[in-house]
């Protein structure tokens, strides 16, 4: 598998960093979390799996930061395939397995909740879509030289993309759900909970974007990190986001690890806040 790794790097299928060395997690739990927070986008920042630092002291920091005392676990890594989450344009070798999947991109198509239409309402509401819709009179239609009837607008980031004049009434909606399955490069994706707002045009900047965008289809965040360690991806890198009392520099990170095969040697040390504070002589923490 290693060989076979660094040849998708030199012929550059891949854009991985391979990495190793110690790293540390740091847990309220004696035992080590693998899956923090699976379906809690607030915690899981960087996806499903297990959160490690390069610096003792921030992991030391989050064992204790919602308790008086918590686990620091030590582990080696060998030999980790990692990509940066925010920062690298996704490989065109894992574009391709993905996109080579049936209804890739149905994700894409507006959730148009019939249930919630309203004819006297005049307006409705996907996402960054908005649909419009009004009568012109003889009057109105002669001023704005358009045909009398009824039409619809639609804007998309509040931009007209398409209007069409002189429908009956019973039109309206069998346009609107049209629209539902086809939908413009430039719609938003999925109006859901998370509301990252991702377009076509930029799902592929970065693993950030495609990783959030999988977890939605998939149904989870453990089954877009299945998805991706099958791919040969075993980690996502990121720049430490840091906790109070604890400096980072410029060579530390975190890596959310998706598969735990390449872990070795992995120690357990109980710590508490006191000595949290001691280590850093910060009574106010």
């Amino acid at each position: 598998m290693k060989k076979y790794i660094q040849r998708l790097l030199r012929e550059n299928l891949l854009g991985e960093e391979i990495i190793s060395g110690k790293f540390y997690h740091g847990s309220g739990f004696p035992k080590l979390e693998w899956g923090l927070a699976p379906e809690d986008y607030n915690r899981a920042l960087h996806g499903y799996g297990v959160y490690v630092s390069t610096s003792m002291e921030e992991a030391m920091g989050y064992a204790v930061e919602r308790r008086e005392s918590g686990y620091v676990f030590s582990m080696n890594i060998n030999n980790l395939n990692v990509v940066d989450f925010y920062k690298e344009d996704v490989s065109d070798d894992i574009k391709n397995k993905l996109t080579s999947m049936p209804d890739f991109y149905d994700g894409f198509k507006v959730k148009f909740n019939f249930d919630d239409f309203e004819f006297d309402d005049l307006d409705y509401e996907l996402g960054n879509i908005l649909y419009s819709w009004d009568y012109y009179s003889e009057k109105y239609a002669e001023s704005a030289n358009k045909p009398v009837g009824w039409f619809l607008l639609k804007f998309v980031d509040n931009k007209v993309v398409y209007e069409k004049y002189g429908l009956k009434p019973e039109e309206i909606l069998p346009l609107m759900k049209q629209f539902s399955n086809d939908v413009s490069m430039k719609d938003e994706i999925i109006d859901d909970e998370m509301n990252f707002g991702f377009t076509k045009d930029n799902l592929f900047d970065n693993y950030h974007n495609i990783y959030f965008y999988m977890a939605k289809k998939l149904g989870s965040y453990r089954e877009s990190s299945r998805l991706f360690a099958n791919m040969g991806i075993d980690g996502f890198k990121t720049k430490g986001v840091g906790i109070e009392g604890v400096y980072l520099d410029d060579n530390d990170y975190i890596v959310n690890i998706i598969n735990p095969s390449h872990l070795t040697d992995v120690k357990r040390k109980k710590v508490t806040k006191e000595q949290f504070r001691k280590l850093y002589d910060d009574d106010d923490y």
